[in-house]
């Protein structure tokens, strides 16, 4: 038996132990439903799998935002040379 099986075995008792003194507490008018553990690690993979997509979109746009900033920039001070006098001029 590996780390893996004996966590979720500890975890299903430990679930199983909370909702037993729920029920005593709450007089066995609630039922409580197991936590599949199986189907909730593939929901947390999936999320985990769509954010280090989004991750990488935004790294992407990140990339061409700063391309972006760069070129106005740089018309930023194309404009601020051409609104000085043309003698003045220093355009790279």
């Amino acid at each position: 038996m590996d780390i893996i099986e004996i966590e979720n075995i500890f975890q299903q008792q430990f679930v199983k132990d909370v909702n037993e003194k729920i029920k005593e507490a709450l007089g066995g008018q609630v039922q409580i439903h197991p936590i599949d553990w199986e189907s909730l690690k593939l929901t947390i993979d999936h999320h985990s799998e769509e954010l280090n997509m989004m991750k990488e979109t935004i790294e992407n746009h990140t990339v061409v935002l700063n391309e972006i900033k760069t070129s106005l920039e740089r018309l930023n001070h194309l404009v601020a040379e051409l609104n000085k006098p043309r003698s003045a001029w220093r355009i790279k």
